[in-house]
């Protein structure tokens, strides 16, 4: 018969589902990709680039247009438009805009990539959570059962109070692990929920398996860490910088201009055309060049810095994730289930007599807390791979090259 512990977990859990589907991974990544703030900001920062590409596509210069008109003996009238060519600087402009838009599109894909390792993350978290409550539960399980034995057996004179007393202790702490356990888990359910904006009644609850895809061999995932979206990002920003380098050196150059125009003037019509250049004698760019060139080194060191941090991130995170994998495939159904058969034999034994209760109680603890460390184990290998996941490009995080 279930406890009356069990019976109210499996309500509160029930009240929580009916809200909504639980959610499994490729859910999570989907709201993520969606809801994020820090996706959204990065939606706005493309559509800011595409404002700026368009804007540096136009002509610098507007036509002017200039009208005059005299009366003397006689009314004279003209008229003029002038127009700068903005030759000198507009290709390097345009090239620095579209630079800009390029690495405004990577760092979309990054952000997105970026919100759904954060709540992929999460969703590890809460599954691990409610797995060790799902233990904490079982605990008390077994704890009741052996405190019925010991009670049982005292009333029949085969033991005395004190390991009624015992079990008592016993049950009260296993009670105490999972009020903390289920704690842990809506923290869990919490974060989750703030990282999906989620904004129904109920926290979510989720659903699947407390895995993460294994990533490929070392070489093929440190190849792939050099097209991650940021690196791309940074790479096109420091060609958006070689870009306003060439901006800035157009300001030396003369900048040309037409005229045109016409008018009457004593009974004489006029027409008038030619070409304006500047001068640069004074005002050549000087400082511009100056600090373009700066923007530029520092944009490529940043990119050269960072590939390299880069590399060596992902390099630890897949040795990381290897060791674990393997530990895990070590300990794998056979270990628990010589958990399980652990404390099915130690309770049969204390009803029988055979072992006193605490060593029933010991056989116990020690399978939940195996138990528990095979968990753990278990997300720390998740969050390895995921973290492998993120930097190397992977699917499922990354949805691809596509901005």
């Amino acid at each position: 018969m279930k406890s009356l512990l069990t019976l109210v977990v499996a309500a509160v859990l029930a009240a929580g589902a009916a809200g909504a589907e639980p959610l499994d991974r490729d859910a999570v990544l989907r709201l993520a990709r969606e809801r994020s703030p820090q996706v959204l900001a990065a939606r706005a920062r493309l559509d800011e680039a595409d404002g700026a590409l368009a804007t540096a596509r136009s002509w610098a210069h507007n036509p002017e247009v200039e009208l005059e008109q005299v009366r003397r003996a006689t009314t004279d009238r003209a008229w003029r438009v002038d127009q700068k060519l903005d030759l000198a600087g507009r290709g390097p402009r345009i090239g620095a805009a579209r630079a800009d838009r390029e690495a405004a599109g990577w760092e979309r894909l990054d952000a997105g990539a970026q919100a759904a390792a954060e709540a992929a993350r999460a969703w590890l978290t809460a599954t691990h959570a409610g797995q060790q409550r799902l233990l904490a539960t079982e605990g008390v399980t077994v704890q009741e059962r052996l405190h019925a034995a010991a009670t049982a057996r005292e009333a029949a004179g085969e033991t005395g109070a004190l390991d009624v007393a015992l079990a008592t202790v016993a049950l009260a702490r296993a009670r105490a692990g999972f009020a903390g356990d289920r704690a842990a888990e809506l923290d869990a359910l919490a974060e989750l929920a703030a990282l999906l904006q989620w904004d129904e009644a109920e926290l979510p609850q989720v659903a699947g398996d407390l895995d993460w895809p294994a990533p490929p061999a070392l070489a093929d995932v440190r190849e792939a860490a050099l097209t991650q979206p940021a690196l791309r990002a940074l790479a096109a920003a420091a060609a958006a910088a070689a870009k306003r380098r060439g901006e800035a050196g157009a300001l030396a150059w003369p900048e040309l201009g037409v005229f045109g125009g016409g008018g009457r003037e004593e009974d004489t019509d006029l027409k008038q055309m030619g070409l304006t250049v500047t001068v640069p004698l004074f005002a050549r760019g000087q400082g511009e060049r100056r600090q373009a060139a700066a923007a530029a080194r520092l944009a490529d060191d940043t990119f050269t810095a960072t590939r390299r941090a880069r590399l060596s991130a992902v390099t630890a995170a897949w040795h990381r994730q290897d060791e674990l994998r393997a530990a895990v495939e070590a300990n794998g159904e056979a270990v628990a289930a010589a958990l399980d058969a652990s404390v099915r034999l130690a309770e049969s034994a204390y009803r029988l007599g055979e072992i006193t209760l605490d060593e029933a109680l010991l056989a116990q603890r020690e399978q939940l807390e195996a138990r528990r460390e095979l968990n753990d184990l278990r997300l720390s290998a998740a969050l390895a791979a995921l973290d492998v996941a993120y930097l190397a490009a992977l699917p499922p995080l990354h949805e691809g090259d596509g901005r």
